[in-house]
């Protein structure tokens, strides 16, 4: 219809069409986005715009007339799944509903036994089962994920090099400026917290720096969570893929294979790589290490770093004994009058 035929009052102020798959009380309308009524955890879906075909127009009834027409230029749609399967309340619903679907067309076809071959008795087959929900809102989903087009652009990557190669001496000169755009005023807090945990150590486990930073400025974490901080470490320092300090963060400009007394930061890895752990983090450790001289080198190894094989083969005998206690209780077997068959 055209606002000639149906209104003495027409309006060249242009309007914009919200198109639903339902009816309009099941859902809540709010800047550009719905949610459905009835959701308790309310997830708003974005609508997308398009532009009318044809020619449309939305008109305001009087009196039972039409009293204001105004054009419609764009329509608001939910981007909706694939396919939209309402809940059902119980599996025989279900069951009779499907089956009346699958017999559609075909008034003396079989009921479709051979899609559910397990039977509970040798007449009756097992009602089929209502399916989960399809989605969270359980009407439609955006699976064309355009809220998320940035998400590349925003990892940082952090300089991470092989056991044999050149340590960098600088950050990415870019790297500071985009941690500067994103952390916006958090940027120097964050900065100066991160920089002085590495002026007391070179090299850094990511939970001792967490253990750090937090005693270190506890106003700042409350307000802000750690994963937020550890967006600094790239800007200050690197980190290895292999080698005796393997996933450790290392201040830009230190070698840690050209010195040493680096040995105490060299990470033991076990049997259980969930165990592995830095020398410096069992104080017992470390300080037996410091008392035999024949633990330690000055010739760097790729692999075992400074600390030397009669080392290694004391951290493998101290690591894989179990304490027993003295009033630890003896096995169920002692005392019994049999030979197993192992004897």
């Amino acid at each position: 219809m055209t606002p000639a035929q149906t209104s003495t009052e027409a309006s060249t102020e242009a309007s914009t069409v919200v198109a639903l798959p339902f009816e309009v009380s099941g859902a809540i309308y709010s800047s550009g986005a719905i949610a459905l009524t009835g959701e308790v955890h309310k997830q708003w879906i974005k609508l997308e715009k398009t532009k009318t075909e044809g020619e449309w127009c939305v008109g305001e009834i009087v009196g039972g007339r039409v009293a204001r027409v105004k054009k419609a230029e764009t329509v608001l749609t939910p981007a909706l799944a694939d396919f939209y399967l309402p809940p059902f309340a119980s599996s025989e619903s279900f069951f009779r509903e499907v089956d009346e679907l699958l017999l559609s067309g075909s008034g003396d076809a079989t009921p479709p036994h051979f899609l559910n071959t397990f039977l509970l008795t040798n007449k009756a087959p097992v009602p089929f089962f209502p399916i989960p929900r399809l989605t969270l809102s359980a009407v439609f989903k955006q699976y064309n994920f355009k809220e998320f087009k940035n998400t590349k652009t925003k990892t940082i990557r952090a300089a991470r090099i092989r056991i044999e190669e050149e340590p960098p001496e600088h950050p990415s000169p870019r790297l500071e400026k985009e941690l500067k755009k994103r952390l916006a005023e958090i940027f120097q807090p964050l900065k100066e917290v991160v920089l002085g945990a590495f002026s007391e150590r070179a090299i850094w486990p990511v939970k001792g720096l967490e253990a750090f930073c937090m005693n270190k400025a506890p106003s700042l974490f409350k307000r802000h969570k750690w994963t937020t901080a550890k967006n600094m470490l790239p800007l200050v320092a690197y980190t290895y893929r292999t080698g005796p300090w393997k996933k450790l963060w290392v201040k830009y400009g230190y070698n840690p294979t050209l010195h040493p007394p680096a040995y105490i930061y060299q990470v033991y890895v076990w049997k259980n790589v969930s165990k592995a752990f830095a020398i410096i983090d069992d104080p017992s450790i470390a300080e037996a290490i410091a008392q035999h001289p024949q633990y330690t080198t000055t010739l760097f190894n790729p692999k075992t770093g400074f600390l030397t094989p009669e080392c290694h083969e004391f951290l493998r005998q101290r690591l894989s004994s179990i304490p027993v206690r003295e009033d630890a209780p003896t096995s169920l077997l002692d005392g019994l009058d049999f030979e197993t068959l192992d004897d």
